[in-house]
């Protein structure tokens, strides 16, 4: 392909014009080639379609924007470029690649974006800034993360942004790095930053998953004291954490709370809190709040009733767990090997055995696999109870 030549000053000159869409304009040499190339279906992969931008962006005066749009098509028409978005020259580059690596989870890609952007003389603006950050951080490497952070300081013309903060706030606290997270926190508040609510999403989901729930209530308590409104990803956080932690009591008060709020929970909050009641014991509630996920217009799933039949198994109410299993197949739910192994485990455990092994057989007839290990404990524990 011609666009694997070297470049030359050839590809550099106008005939006159300064814009596209001004009369009189007339393309480049580097244009046209590139428009031909697009034209005719030779931009077949994602690296013919960056290398187009290699070449153009070089290109001064930077080629026209319907140029830009020949790629863009041609990227679009080989899914690697979801929407068309009007944008600057250096910004359209950024968004093709941002694309490609939020769906191909390739944190080297977003590297390569930013020395080719500085390679192409593209100053990185604090929307690129945030775009990398973020992929870096989601991938795990913080610390590559705050060294670009560090650099995105010392640039006079890049204020860091909010989003900028939450992406380095949610990996350090993914990576379990809390007081880092918190002083990046109390940084982003000095300079006249204000949080948001998805800011203390970020943080309090990180006290919550390494077992700091005082942490999390304080953040909690801060947020409503500044005015900032919990969301439903708030509450669904702090619920979860709590009844993981056997504090249902605690998670039931936040779930009438998010009710006076006028937040709606959806179903992983229903879950979490049917979880936690089930857990303790509280099956009535448990079920009461299972059958009026309906009449808040949620449809209980796979998830929902495989919690509630575990609740049952644990309480040994295996009748009901049992019933609500061919409820569920009949509603058109397909249980999971989870949801098997469940129910699979309760009935060895109850002293069922007939039930247990038709159970057994129907999963592999369906080709599943029952978890070995769990079903050997039930069978042990029934040997016991049968002793």
């Amino acid at each position: 392909m011609l666009l694997q030549h070297r470049r030359t000053r050839l590809f550099s000159s106008y005939c006159y014009g300064t814009s596209a869409g001004n009369y009189g304009y007339r393309i480049s040499p580097l244009e046209q080639i590139v428009r031909d190339e697009c034209k005719s279906g030779k931009v077949q992969k994602l690296e013919d379609g960056l290398r187009c931008f290699d070449q153009l962006i070089l290109e001064r005066p930077l080629p026209s924007d319907s140029t830009f749009n020949h790629v863009l098509g041609s990227l679009s028409k080989i899914k690697c470029y979801t929407d068309v978005i009007k944008l600057p020259s250096e910004t359209w580059v950024l968004f093709a690649w941002r694309d490609y690596k939020e769906r191909t989870g390739e944190v080297g890609r977003a590297l390569q974006l930013k020395n080719n952007m500085s390679r192409w003389n593209c100053r990185p603006d604090a929307v690129s800034y945030c775009a990398i950050i973020d992929t870096l951080c989601k991938g795990g490497l913080v610390n590559e993360a705050l060294v670009l952070f560090s650099e995105m300081h010392r640039g006079s013309n890049v204020v860091p942004t909010v989003t900028v903060y939450n992406s380095l706030i949610n990996g350090l606290c993914n990576s379990g790095r809390l007081d880092e997270a918190k002083r990046v926190f109390d940084e982003m508040v000095s300079r006249g930053i204000s949080a948001d609510v998805i800011t203390y999403n970020c943080i309090i989901d990180g006290h919550c998953r390494h077992g700091q729930w005082e942490e999390a209530r304080s953040y909690f308590d801060e947020m409503m004291d500044r005015g900032i409104s919990p969301d439903r990803i708030t509450f669904s956080i702090l619920i979860d954490s709590l009844c993981k932690d056997g504090m249902t009591e605690d998670a039931w008060g936040l779930f009438k709370l998010m009710d006076k709020l006028n937040i709606k929970p959806n179903q992983i909050t229903y879950n979490s809190i049917i979880d936690g009641l089930s857990l303790t014991g509280r099956m009535l509630e448990a079920v009461k709040l299972f059958d009026s996920m309906v009449d808040k217009g949620l449809q209980p799933d796979v998830i929902s009733c495989s919690i509630l039949i575990g609740g049952y198994c644990k309480n040994r109410k295996l009748d009901e767990a049992v019933q609500l299993f061919k409820k569920m197949k009949l509603s058109g739910l397909k249980p999971t090997v989870v949801t098997y192994n469940i129910l699979l485990a309760g009935l060895y455990r109850d002293g069922r055995m007939q039930t247990a092994n038709n159970l057994f057989i129907e999963m592999q007839t369906l080709g599943l696999s029952p978890n070995i290990s769990h079903t050997a404990q039930s069978w042990t524990g029934t040997a016991k109870m049968d002793t």
